[in-house]
């Protein structure tokens, strides 16, 4: 099935998403809190693509049994109920006999990664998207990139190389994404008690906490993983001992655990 028609099928109102449907209704009727910036940003991509569709916040459920999530060993996300994961703005549209989706996730800070992670959990084996990931492209909504060129240049180029062309872009090499995720997880270690010691019902920021530690494992296992020239620099080709690292770099991951983050503020 095309990203399109699994997108369109995506029921709102709390179903499946929170809204669905053409994204000029969606302007009329939305009262999200979205910056100035990223609305003015709709309001020029609604301009250029008048017949475009936005699906916002997508619940997704993450897989126990693939292969990159049995290495990650995560326990925590599986703690949590029903489909946790949630994907903020999907934009979808057909062109011709092209359909393409970009995915656009709208974190203040590292949201690039982000995006990578929840791109690399919707397009792995048997998950919803895998047939059809090379028709989206990821994306955060803090960069500088032009989405209304952007979403052009998806139906002139395919979305894989494009998608690397944006990896070059905003990562100089493995090593400086590793970085960045790792500082990306201290941040939210650092500020997790802080917001929840004065949450009472706090099941719901509790599941983004844990969610986006897990976003940010899988990020750091996949994109090691992929990446052919450190298989062949430095595991020899060994695909094995490129499994292990990319283990080892995934559980550089901090995060508070599970059972902690429900316990923040009872000792006081």
């Amino acid at each position: 099935m095309s990203v399109g028609d699994i997108l369109e099928q995506k029921k709102n109102n709390g179903l499946d998403c929170r809204f669905n449907g053409y994204l000029e209704e969606y302007l009329d009727v939305q009262n999200d809190d979205l910056s100035n910036d990223f609305l003015e940003v709709l309001k020029s991509i609604l301009k250029e693509f008048p017949q475009i569709r936005i699906c916002v916040d997508l619940q997704a459920s993450i897989n126990s049994s693939t292969i990159s999530n049995q290495m990650i060993r995560y326990k925590d996300i599986f703690k949590l109920e029903g489909k946790p994961m949630v994907i903020p703005f999907f934009l979808y549209l057909e062109k011709g006999a092209k359909q393409r989706a970009l995915l656009i996730c709208d974190e203040p800070q590292y949201s690039y990664l982000y995006a990578k992670g929840l791109f690399y959990c919707l397009s792995e084996p048997e998950s919803e998207f895998a047939s059809c990931k090379n028709d989206i492209v990821a994306i955060g909504n803090d960069s500088e990139i032009d989405l209304v060129d952007l979403l052009h240049t998806m139906f002139d180029e395919k979305c894989g190389l494009l998608q690397r062309k944006l990896d070059h872009k905003f990562f100089q090499g493995y090593g400086n994404l590793k970085n960045d995720a790792l500082l990306a997880a201290n941040q939210l270690r650092l500020e997790a008690p802080l917001i929840l010691e004065d949450l009472y019902d706090r099941k719901q920021k509790i599941c983004f906490y844990v969610t986006h530690w897990f976003l940010l494992k899988k990020v750091l296992y996949v994109q090691y993983m992929v990446n052919k020239n450190l298989l062949n620099a430095h595991h020899g080709g060994d695909i094995r001992q490129q499994r292990a690292q990319a283990k080892k770099n995934a559980d550089e991951i901090v995060f508070i655990p599970y059972s902690d983050l429900w316990r923040v503020g009872q000792t006081k």
